[in-house]
């Protein structure tokens, strides 16, 4: 029983080491993408703020 465990315990360390140490290749970073997020993101931003602006405009009309 104690080599049982013994070598699935090794099993286990030794594949983990493999999978860790093994080279990735890198990813390209695609700037163009990132910038297309942030406005959209911005863009968001701003038609929240604008909705919450013409809400109070209403409000105040009707007060």
């Amino acid at each position: 029983m104690k080599h049982l465990i013994a070598g699935l315990f090794v099993i286990v360390l030794l594949t983990t080491f493999m999978a860790c140490s093994s080279p990735r290749p890198t990813r390209e970073v695609d700037h163009t993408k990132m910038k297309n997020k942030a406005m959209r993101h911005r863009n968001q931003a701003t038609d929240l703020n604008n909705a919450g602006h013409q809400k109070d405009e209403i409000r105040a009309k009707t007060e």
